[in-house]
């Protein structure tokens, strides 16, 4: 028999209340605590009191929900083990937790639970079920990140413009549901309706485009195709801790000196470079993941560059969901400065700079196609931008954001730009 999953708190419950308590572990769930639920992890053809007891042996921390339909028969069996394994354990584990549902009282725990401290939550709302977070800050700070260091191999090619690399990485096939929920914190309307969308393989820039790679494109006045670049064109101009500042991603580049960068590069090297689509742009930020960041609920800024801190005068916080608040740089960070990326060997994806996309600007997803081309036939002046930057709060940097203002034609110190490329050759 397979070993059961690994969880962080187990669910003992009347299957009358069973409502309930499927949406405290949907909300324990949003801030990374796995729970164990009958329900999902019971299948077909288990041996399933073989599978309890051995659940019931791996337990280290159980709430014992009690509501008004009293204990249900199994609640009280599930219990009672528990809670022998509480007194013959020298550790005095697992931790044993009475949880009174709404509308019950301390009269509903049984006399031996009655010396164990209880919580009682009187709804479903934020405020009650934080009650129950607090349990789990060390829980909370194990499973809050997925994190990939940069020292794992992943599939693409080293590219060389002139001397200056530039490392493109694989982004597999796959399906994906493109959009955030309305419960997810700082969505809004134009993430949605979530859709289905199946990505074709391309590759994509493991860093945003650099002020080095930017001036040995743009002053290759051979290459241009339509437009005029200005080689140095960012207000970022000093090292950053002693890090060169070439280092630095290029900014108030606009929509179409993004285009013609990459228009001069496929000229310079014929492959097919270009700018994302709003898709591939979302597909390869989650890399896998549905959590607003591939991170996974919450970010911090030891991870990526953002606005950390707290603008009380229009009641911005500088945190985002149970994460904590940290620092704001006023600044872009250099290239590989956090040595993290996400499952696809990206990084930056969050923060630092906005990054333009090739799609025409639309209002929601109403009809959006599911083939993850740009979706062309809107507002041809505006572009989406994606991911957040410096200057943004930490629910601008969600995987899912979509940012309406910038006109194409707009120079702004805090977007960038990433390059795609459709499938060359592999080293």
């Amino acid at each position: 028999m397979p070993e059961p999953e690994e969880f962080d708190v187990f669910l003992c419950h009347n299957s009358n209340d069973k409502e309930i308590v499927r949406a405290i572990a949907q909300r324990l769930e949003r801030e990374g605590i796995r729970t164990w639920l009958d329900e999902r992890q019971f299948k077909g053809g288990d041996y399933w009191s073989s599978k309890l007891y051995e659940t019931l042996d791996k337990t280290e921390i159980a709430f014992f929900c009690l509501g008004t339909n009293g204990l249900g028969p199994w609640q009280e069996i599930e219990m009672s083990y528990l809670h022998r394994r509480y007194i013959s354990s020298k550790k005095k584990s697992p931790k044993i937790i009475p949880i009174l549902l709404p509308g019950a009282s301390a009269d509903n725990i049984p006399n031996y639970l009655k010396d164990f401290h209880f919580i009682s939550i009187d709804s479903l709302d934020h405020g009650e079920i934080r009650k129950l977070w607090n349990i789990f800050p060390k829980v909370q700070q194990k499973h809050r990140f997925r994190i990939k260091r940069q020292k794992q191999k992943f599939r693409g090619y080293k590219e060389y413009i002139g001397d200056v690399p530039l490392e493109m990485f694989l982004i597999p096939n796959g399906t994906f549901t493109m959009g955030a929920p309305e419960s997810e914190e700082g969505s809004s309307d134009n993430e949605r309706p979530q859709h289905n969308v199946t990505i074709s393989e391309f590759l994509m820039g493991r860093y945003l485009i650099t002020q080095e790679q930017w001036s040995s494109i743009a002053s290759r006045t051979d290459l241009k195709i339509n437009l005029d670049l200005n080689p140095d064109p960012s207000h970022f101009k000093e090292p950053y801790q002693d890090i060169d500042r070439w280092q630095r991603p290029v900014e108030q580049v606009n929509w179409y000196e993004a285009v013609e960068f990459c228009k001069r590069l496929s000229k310079l090297t014929g492959r097919n470079y270009r700018l994302p689509s709003e898709a591939e742009w979302e597909y390869a930020c989650r890399a896998g993941t549905t959590t607003p960041f591939h991170f996974g609920e919450t970010i911090a800024t030891d991870l990526a560059n953002y606005r950390g801190t707290d603008y009380e005068e229009k009641k911005r916080s500088g945190s985002y969901g149970r994460g904590a608040k940290g620092e704001y740089r006023h600044q872009t960070t250099p290239a590989g400065y956090f040595k993290v990326a996400n499952s696809f060997g990206l990084s930056d994806m969050h923060g630092n700079l906005w990054e333009w996309c090739a799609d025409d600007w639309h209002d929601n997803y109403e009809n959006a196609p599911s083939d993850g081309k740009p979706w062309l036939n809107g507002d041809d002046s505006r572009s989406p931008v994606r991911g957040g930057s410096w200057n943004n709060y930490p629910n601008f940097c969600r995987s899912a954001i979509r940012y309406i203002n910038p006109w194409r034609v707009t120079h702004i110190l805090d977007i960038g730009f990433r390059i795609v490329c459709d499938r060359g050759r592999m080293e």
